[in-house]
């Protein structure tokens, strides 16, 4: 049975206008679907591995919008630090 990761990581990229749809509809995202559908297109955003990548971005989004109060100064800034030793960023 595949996990939730890998049948989440394949709905982005076989269908990412809904999946889009669904990210919005759960956090209540403001941002346009056309802006965070760009904000996927960018090199390595849909490159999915078990070490966390491009999470900066998505960071600098969220704290421009108010879920983050505070910019994060690195990505295992708010990782569990069991992830701190995967090659991420």
């Amino acid at each position: 049975m595949k996990s939730m990761a890998t049948n989440v990581a394949a709905l982005i990229k076989k269908n990412p206008q809904a999946a889009v749809e669904i990210y919005r509809e759960v956090t209540k995202d403001k941002m346009s679907s056309e802006e965070i559908l760009e904000m996927l297109k960018q090199p390595g955003m849909m490159d999915w591995i078990a070490a966390p990548q491009g999470t900066m971005k998505f960071a600098a989004h969220l704290h421009k919008v108010g879920t983050l109060k505070t910019m994060p100064g690195k990505w295992t800034d708010y990782y569990l630090p069991i992830a701190a030793d995967l090659p991420g960023n």
